[in-house]
């Protein structure tokens, strides 16, 4: 699904499902974009202020962060340490990552094996065999 913030001209695109932090005082606008969001499947957490967003996004994997440049108290410094800081919790095995990526892939296509197999750049049958191997049968019922 394609996002448009107009006011910007930016596009986003983001599988189902994904997690993003919104950073924003403004009432109105934060309103509109989270009920959009959440409307749409992602999971959003809204933050009113700098130090809020900042917490949201300490040792997180976070895929997107809408930030409204006006929000106050906001300082570019504590923001990207806040990016850029470590993560505590241990990386993840590359088996439960790849499946987690399948999951979600599938889940993002709507079970349509052959457009995730083209979107995750494999042929359709190393799809069928790696969802053999992560015993994915149902991308919406199996935990990512």
């Amino acid at each position: 699904m394609r996002l448009a913030a107009r006011s910007a001209g930016v596009y986003l695109e983001l599988m189902h499902g994904s997690s993003l932090v919104l950073a924003s005082a403004d009432p109105a606008r934060s309103r509109r974009l989270h009920q959009a969001l959440e409307g749409a499947g992602y999971l959003v957490d809204h933050q009113t202020n700098a130090e809020g967003a900042a917490q949201a996004l300490r040792g997180r994997d976070l895929e997107v962060l809408v930030l409204d440049t006006q929000l106050p108290g906001i300082d570019l410094s504590q923001l990207s340490d806040a990016l850029l800081a470590e993560s505590t919790l241990p990386p993840e095995p590359l088996e439960a990552v790849e499946r987690h990526h399948i999951v979600r892939t599938l889940r993002h296509t709507n079970g349509n094996r052959r457009h995730a197999a083209l979107l995750l750049g494999i042929a359709r049958s190393t799809l069928l065999a790696k969802m053999r191997r992560h015993r994915i049968s149902d991308p919406f019922t199996a935990t990512p």
